[in-house]
């Protein structure tokens, strides 16, 4: 019996430092402002009390009973929450698209929040999540549903400016980011809503600049490109 509380004891402790590991160095986890960036976010009017403020008023409290209420949803899930089948697509035409004039706008929806936006000549992607899993780890997690055809970092034209809205993993997906580095030339430039994404943005190496708004009164204006490699 000893002998098992030891084992035992020791799993807890090699999977707690494990744990601790992966969310200190995983580069999928992010990380937190630094030097030069930090500076730029604490410059922000909407900057006190050592954390940024919504500029309206904004109740973010979950009351208990509604919390265990969406835990226990999710833990035993629901009929129909998952297709029962192949889901199928419209394949993505490369060519077709390509040969869209500069002068006429273009929209393609991959699901979600990811849009392949063509405008004024410039070519707009948000939110690519291309990955298997949204998830802090890739073994574990929400998987994506089964379609006919996934798309795939490869299938895109060419791509002028991701455009980020947060950092949840169904809006930012490390492998996605890394395989637009591996595939596209990196001459690119990342636009985030919030300024936490472009610290997750550099730590993935995804983009030449990345690029937060600076909220002034409701009006937005974008910061200076940041440099690939992270100041201080």
């Amino acid at each position: 019996m000893l002998i098992v509380l030891w084992v035992l004891l020791a799993v807890i402790i090699a999977v707690t430092v494990w744990m601790v590991l992966y969310f200190r160095f995983a580069p999928r986890i992010g990380g937190n402002p630094a030097g030069e960036r930090l500076k730029r976010i604490r410059a922000l009017r909407n900057y006190h009390d050592d954390q940024l403020h919504n500029l309206v008023p904004t109740d973010m409290n979950m009351p208990m009973s509604t919390m265990l209420k969406v835990m226990w949803t999710m833990l035993r899930g629901a009929e129909g929450r998952e297709p029962a089948q192949v889901i199928p697509v419209v394949q993505f035409d490369r060519a077709a698209w390509e040969r869209i004039p500069d002068d006429e706008v273009a929209i393609c929806w991959f699901g979600h929040s990811c849009v392949l936006i063509k405008l004024d000549g410039v070519t707009f992607l948000t939110d690519p999540v291309y990955g298997e899993r949204a998830s802090t780890f890739t073994f574990a997690g929400p998987k994506r549903f089964s379609y006919s055809e996934h798309m795939r970092v490869e299938l895109l034209p060419h791509v002028d400016i991701v455009l980020l809205s947060h950092d949840h993993y169904d809006h930012l997906c490390y492998e996605t980011m890394k395989e637009l580095v591996i595939q596209r030339a990196p001459n690119r430039v990342c636009a985030s809503s919030l300024p936490s994404v472009s610290v997750h943005i550099w730590r993935s190496g995804a983009c030449l600049h990345s690029r937060s708004p600076n909220w002034n009164g409701g009006s937005k204006s974008m910061s200076e490109p940041a440099p690939a490699k992270e100041p201080g």
